[in-house]
């Protein structure tokens, strides 16, 4: 054979290697231009001195030029190559897929953990692959019960005497996916019978008593008597760990344990929100730490479109499966309908003249993003605006997404000057403080949050949120989770409502030219992104704010 595949001793779960057993011609020019196939540019590095100074040329090689090393992931990818270019090569690598567990059993297994509600097609579906698969990106639209997911699968390897490590992408998250595990085990129908003999009529009862036995049968099979015994949270400093079997934590609280003994016996690793983990070098030194986790499952509502990050993510994670969207939620009846309204803020023609300076260049992004973000008639209306949603009907959440500290500190205290119930949450705001303020918006009512794009749009758990305002940026993926958010089921909210800020400081030439600035060059790029994931815009609002004080 010309070439083998094999397991890298170091690391035999994390990477693999290629060896050509011919040195020939013939066999360099293939692993060469395999080589070039699997590299990448780096766009993030076009401005840094590196780059600038040719000390750095972009280039990120996914299979390392010395031993012809590469990420596990990648080894299906790389076969297929291989194939098409006609090398012939032996495989002796041992981790073909074999089936745990059928779909139906699959069902089975998650209708008899004694959870009060029946999992949807969609769900069984990642729990299967997740196990079967065992290397797999699970991509499902925000509001596709991820949470439960990871529950079922936490449930079924305690059945099978393993143990699992949950990543989380933040403080906030990682309590609020515990406490979902502990809200799931408390709601059994054990623990509701007597709430169901109180409440309901014979019926029901002989029908939940029915399910019942199904249900205890199950709870006996894997031995799960106490949530406490076999969950554990990990606290920020932790640095001695129980021997629980299922952990929850954030990456910050695991980063710097890298080189611990954490990680040596660790069956499996889940990855929520996994789409951060492909441009993070903190999570590829956790997943390269976790070298003896056979499953690393991760899930996500979004796919990266960045090459970089998604090859990456294929390489640490395994194969993307793509489970369900958002307007296939919607159209079933198990998400709300969203609408994004683009609100078109027309800002005074002197914004504009010195934005584009006669005779010079537009002022770059970085001076019209630090000018637009600190115009305080501006930030005024969007408070404004915030605290009116908030008060239509009986009250309606509403949520403000601002970038930068500072605007975001502003756009709060205008808010605070016209109405009492608002909160922020930023990275200075303690995780119990923002659990609690998670907690109080989901109740509903006139309630304004004012915060990062970054921490909201991450598996935060709002249903009663009804609006959101997002005030600046283009990240696909922090848009579309963030507009995920908004379409979770609750109540008797119809819709939801998604408006989108376009900060228009457009230069009308004498002679009918136009200059479009940033702000309206990425509201463009945003409307591409929602026709892409079919979110319904609205015909744009225009508000003249031309005669605003600078």
């Amino acid at each position: 054979m010309m070439f083998t595949i094999e397991v890298n001793k170091e690391n035999p779960n994390f990477q693999y290697m290629i060896t050509d057993n011919e040195k020939s011609t013939a066999s360099k020019d293939i692993l060469s231009r395999l080589k070039d196939f699997y590299c990448i540019f780096d766009d993030s590095v076009v401005h840094t001195y590196n780059y600038k100074h040719g000390i750095d040329d972009g280039k990120r090689y996914f299979i390392t030029t010395k031993r012809n090393i590469f990420l596990r992931g990648l080894k299906k990818s790389i076969l297929s190559w291989l194939d098409s270019n006609g090398a012939k090569y032996a495989d002796e690598t041992e981790d073909d897929i074999k089936a745990y567990i059928t779909i139906e059993e699959t069902e089975k297994f998650m209708n008899e953990i004694g959870v009060i509600f029946t999992p949807f097609d969609f769900q069984v579906k990642m729990v299967f692959y997740s196990i079967n698969l065992r290397r797999i990106i699970n991509l499902a639209a925000v509001g596709s019960g991820k949470s439960f997911v990871i529950y079922c699968i936490t449930r079924w390897f305690l059945q099978q005497n393993k143990r699992l490590t949950i990543l989380t992408p933040d403080l906030m998250l990682k309590t609020q996916l515990y406490n979902d595990f502990l809200d799931y085990y408390n709601t059994r129908y054990d623990i509701l019978e007597v709430e169901y003999q109180n409440n309901y009529k014979d019926d029901i009862k002989f029908k939940i008593k029915k399910e019942m036995d199904i249900i205890e049968a199950g709870r006996r099979r894997d031995n799960i008597q106490n949530f406490e015994d076999v969950y554990e949270l990990i606290s920020d400093n932790e640095t001695k760990f129980s021997d629980k079997p299922i952990k929850v934590v954030n990456w910050q609280s695991v980063y710097r344990l890298t080189e611990s003994e954490y990680f040596n016996n660790l069956d499996g690793i889940i990855i929520d929100e996994v789409h951060k983990a492909g441009s993070a070098d903190s999570y590829y030194e956790i997943l390269k730490a976790t070298g003896s986790a056979e499953y690393r499952i991760g899930l996500t509502g979004t796919n990266p479109s960045n090459p970089l990050t998604k090859l990456t993510l294929d390489g640490l994670i395994g194969r993307t499966v793509n489970i369900i969207s958002l307007r296939q939620l919607i159209d079933r009846g198990l998400a709300t309908e969203i609408f994004v309204q683009p609100i078109l803020l027309r800002h005074p023609k002197a914004i504009s003249d010195e934005l584009f300076p006669p005779g010079k260049k537009k002022l770059p992004w970085s001076e019209e993003s630090k000018m637009i973000r600190n115009l305080e008639y501006r930030n005024k209306f969007i408070a404004e605006f915030g605290v009116s949603l908030s008060k239509i009907g009986g009250g309606q959440a509403t949520i403000i997404l601002a970038k930068n500290r500072d605007t975001q500190k502003q756009i709060f205290e205008f808010c605070k000057e016209i109405h009492n119930n608002v909160y922020a949450i930023n990275g200075n705001v303690k995780a119990k403080d923002r659990e609690k303020i998670r907690q109080l918006a989901g109740e509903g009512g006139d309630i304004v949050v004012v915060g990062s794009g970054v921490i909201l749009s991450t598996g935060i758990n709002i249903p009663a949120l009804t609006n959101i305002i997002k005030t600046d940026g283009k990240s696909e993926i922090e848009l579309i989770q963030s507009a995920g958010r908004v379409t979770r089921k609750s109540g008797n909210k119809n819709e939801a409502m998604f408006w989108d800020i376009v900060d228009d400081a457009r230069y009308f030439g004498p002679r009918g030219g136009v200059k479009e600035n940033y702000h309206y060059k990425h509201y463009l790029e945003r409307v591409i992104a929602y026709t892409k994931y079919e979110l319904p815009i609205r015909r744009e609002i225009s508000i003249d704010l031309t005669n605003s004080p600078l």
